[in-house]
């Protein structure tokens, strides 16, 4: 037999860089996670009949069990029920009770969890009642907090409360349980969430909601006829107007008298994200006395009053608006200042998370004799952050100024100044011509549009409408009135009127103009879709209200008139932006603590995430501060083993990104273990130093069958600015040639100028020599190394060195087919000369020799390939 004899070939070159097929996997695949336990025991009770139920004495109270549901005997409007006695099995503890209800029209019911082994000392409960879980109106309850070794024996009781007709079903109940060294979120309702917006959670996943994109009125997509408040002329007195919806949300109740001090505009928004709407309102004085702003707090009642209300220091406010000023997703408010009250200032607040406020402003605007007496927002840069327009009147007339937000809020210094002249009464703005950019309209004697762009409206107007001598404005708001795709600016005026400039292709103009008579002065305007027709609706007010509904013919008559009112001022609507359908969302965690003697361990998300958009974690200390090192995380398993506070919240975002697919979230777990043990699960490879041919999915570590599927790449590195000190490098696919993801490998040698790759040991793993070329500026003596690759991967130290002057290039290959692999070495100079011998370092069963096997005279050689030239 022939064997096949190489040709060896030197030649003054440069080399071409070999790759090496390595695929470092970390599991991340369509699910970008694994899950952990992906179930836990559970007690339930399917209602059969009352063998799983507590009988009081003289029977069950206005219930009846039966055929699988609990219903209300006949007759009775309300009762209860009780479940028997429940206890953790040992290793478990309580985690959520999860309720399967109807509950038509008003109808309701309510969760309470009891104390078995106390009696009752309440009217009303089979037990005493453990503190912070009486008649809790949900149909999904965390029951983490309740200590199975304070409280070893609970049971579970539901009120039913029927709504005259309307009577309430419960269909199931299940009390679910969960491993002592974990907490877990399976989203089954939003029970373990402290904060909420912009999210559907539905059956076990948290997905963005999504409904209200694309809608004809603006973003939003809500319920007809929601709420309407009214502040009352002249400056708000001790009391405002509300009329709420009726029951079929068909129109509107008749007006209801709430308490307050001296409110001269009200807003809504879920300022502490608990899924209810609250209630800003901004107090002018009352009885001459300067009284704080406040915050009424929703309950989800859809009613809002004084009891519990938050006071905002602020002072004699004209006007105010909300936005997110430092882009850290928590709605802030500015409130526009009357400096005649003895206030110089406007002021802003931001808030700190939770709708928790500063006791004194984080930001203050001088008006010194000036008067800011109108204040919007929006971000008219698209830096992300919103921004505050306030209509400044000053002894030469007025004008518009602007203050961009930032990290840190706005700060005082006047970006933008729109100067036209008189005064502007109202400052709105909106993206009216639908590019997507922020535009401004200034509400003076007609409505002076400014355009917005990439980088904001300029300061000269795009639109001049004129309204006419003795019209000057007094509101301005905007919408699709007809239908026909182009927005409507609408103005309420002195004579009584509302001024409607139809939308175009081309714009605005003075030609295109529909009036409707009121007969009275409406000093404040909305426009919005009360009947939710697709067509924008116009709301004006003064001693009644009026609503004329939109269409495909101009309103001329209200459609719907409500009396009850004295002198209205401002009107506020509940809606708010976090209820928006949205291309983002967040949820943070109810409080998760350590117990004691344990410390954490790791945190996994699982769920499924499309390539373009994305899902970031941030851990909240127990004040709803980021903790340093946890901010903005794309991974879906994070080791939280160093993390030293006791107690922390979870945040995690949701953004669509370029994509329309939302990321759906299946489960959250948070766990932690003993204090003297490691372990790892293998939710991700955080814990791995190196792994080679192995990948992480599902809490496993297994062979991963594309691990040489795509090539590592490996950087042989000369030297720094500091000098020859600098460590080549290897980088690892983290999956579709994400080479950026994972952290590179170090190879500890010094002055690399090439390398070559080869299976010198046949073991099926790619190995690597290095060729030094030297190790000081004046030392081309060294010792070139061979890295041998193992299953576990690369080792920090090479196997063996070779003995190299020079050397810029290296050739590892089995040249005589003897099955074990040789190494060659390009030599260029020494330092003096460039007649250097190139070297060749026979393999064998023995390795290889600790000097040259064969040396070749070489003059300067800069490269060394293998080529069977001669076709033998």
């Amino acid at each position: 037999m022939r064997v096949r004899v190489s040709v060896l070939l030197v030649i003054l070159m440069l080399s071409l860089g070999p790759s090496i097929q390595i695929n470092e996997s970390d599991g991340q695949g369509i699910d970008r996670g694994p899950g952990p336990l992906a179930s836990s025991d559970m007690w339930t009770d399917p209602l059969d009949d009352t063998s799983n139920v507590f009988m009081p004495v003289g029977g069950l109270v206005g219930v009846e069990v039966g055929g699988g549901e609990v219903r209300l005997e006949s007759g009775q409007d309300e009762g209860w029920i009780a479940s028997g006695i429940i206890h953790a099995e040992a290793g478990f503890r309580y985690d959520f009770v999860l309720l399967e209800v109807d509950t038509p029209g008003g109808s309701s019911v309510d969760i309470s969890v009891l104390n078995a082994s106390e009696e009752s000392t309440e009217i009303g409960f089979a037990n005493g009642t453990i503190p912070g879980f009486e008649r809790i109106a949900v149909d999904y309850l965390s029951v983490y907090a309740i200590d199975p070794v304070q409280y070893p024996d609970i049971r579970i009781q539901v009120n039913l409360v029927a709504d005259g007709a309307d009577r309430p079903v419960l269909k199931a109940w299940t009390l679910y349980f969960i491993r002592f060294d974990e907490w877990r979120d399976e989203f089954y309702g939003t029970g373990k969430m402290a904060q909420h917006y912009g999210l559907n959670v539905t059956n076990g996943t948290v997905e963005l909601n999504r409904s209200g994109l694309g809608g004809s009125s603006g973003d939003v997509n809500y319920d007809a006829y929601p709420a309407l408040v009214f502040s009352r002329q002249p400056n708000g007195g001790d009391k405002f107007n509300a009329f709420y919806p009726n029951e079929n949300r068909t129109a509107y109740e008749d007006s209801v008298l709430v308490k307050c001090n001296g409110s001269r505009e009200m807003i809504f928004e879920d300022l502490n994200l608990d899924g209810f709407l609250d209630l800003i309102m901004a107090n002018l004085e009352l009885d001459g006395e300067a009284v704080p702003s406040q915050i009424y707090w929703g309950d989800g009642s859809g009613k809002w009053n004084v009891s519990g209300a938050t006071d905002i220091n602020s002072e004699w406010v004209f006007r105010m608006a909300k936005g997110d000023f430092d882009g850290d997703g928590d709605t802030d408010l500015v409130f526009a200042n009357d400096p005649t009250g003895g206030v110089d200032d406007s002021l802003v607040f931001l808030n700190k998370g939770g709708g928790s406020f500063s006791n004194n402003p984080d930001v203050r605007f001088q008006v010194n004799a000036d008067t800011h007496e109108s204040v919007a927002t929006g971000d008219l840069n698209n830096d992300g952050y919103d921004d505050i327009i306030f209509q400044e009147k000053d002894t030469s007339g007025g004008h518009a100024i602007c203050y961009f937000g930032g990290p840190s809020g706005p700060d005082t210094t006047i970006d933008l100044q729109f100067t036209v002249g008189t005064l502007p009464n109202y400052v709105l703005v909106e993206d009216i011509n639908g590019d997507d950019y922020l535009d401004v309209v200034l509400s003076i004697t007609g409505d002076q549009v400014f355009l917005g762009g990439p980088n904001g409206p300029d300061t000269s107007h795009d639109y001049d409408l004129r309204l006419g001598s003795g019209q000057n404005p007094s509101g301005v708001a905007a919408g699709d009135i007809n239908g026909d795709g182009w927005t409507d600016l609408v103005f309420t005026t002195a004579n009584y009127r509302v001024a409607i400039f139809e939308g175009s292709s081309s714009g605005w103009s003075d030609s295109k103009r529909h009036d409707i008579y009121l007969g009275y002065y409406s000093t404040d305007m909305e426009v919005y879709d009360f009947n939710q027709d697709g067509y924008d609706d116009i709301l004006t007010a003064n001693n009644r209200f009026d609503i004329f509904f939109g269409g495909t013919s101009w309103p001329t008559s209200a459609d719907i008139t409500k009396t009850g009112l004295s002198g209205a001022r401002e009107i506020g609507i509940a809606i708010g932006d976090t209820f928006v359908g949205s291309r983002s969302g967040r949820l943070v965690t109810e409080s998760i603590g350590l117990p004691a003697d344990k410390k954490w361990d790791m945190l996994v998300l699982d769920g499924t995430i499309p390539s373009d958009a994305s899902v970031t974690l941030t851990i909240l200390d127990d004040s709803m501060q980021p903790i340093i090192g946890y901010e903005d995380l794309d991974t879906t398993a994070i080791d939280i083993a160093d993390l030293t506070h006791d107690t922390i919240h979870v945040m995690i975002m949701l953004d669509l990104g370029q994509t329309n697919t939302t990321p759906v979230l299946d489960s959250l777990t948070v766990m932690w273990m003993d204090k003297n043990a490691w372990r790892d699960q293998f939710y991700g490879i955080s814990r791995i130093e190196r792994h080679v041919g192995l990948g992480v999915m599902d809490g496993t570590l297994r062979t991963d069958s594309n691990a040489w599927s795509t090539p590592q790449l490996i950087f042989a590195c000369q030297q720094s600015d500091g000098g020859f000190n600098t460590k080549s490098m290897a980088f690892f696919d983290a999956g579709g040639l994400d080479y950026l993801t994972l952290p590179p490998m170090v190879f500890e040698i010094n002055g690399a100028f090439a390398f070559d790759v080869s299976d010198v040991n046949d073991d099926g793993l790619p190995d690597a020599a290095f060729a030094v070329q030297r190790t000081s500026g004046t030392n081309y003596e060294a010792k070139s190394p061979m890295f041998i690759n193992t299953a576990t991967g690369w080792p920090k130290a090479p196997l063996r060195t070779f003995p190299t002057v020079g050397a810029v290039d290296v050739l590892l290959e089995d040249l005589n087919d003897d099955g074990y692999g040789d190494v060659v070495f390009a030599q260029q100079f020494d330092g003096v000369t460039y007649r250097i011998n190139s070297t060749l370092f026979w393999g064998s069963s023995a390795g290889w020799n600790a000097t040259p096997d064969l040396n070749f005279t070489t003059i300067g050689a800069s490269a060394v390939k293998a080529a069977d030239f001669d076709g033998d």
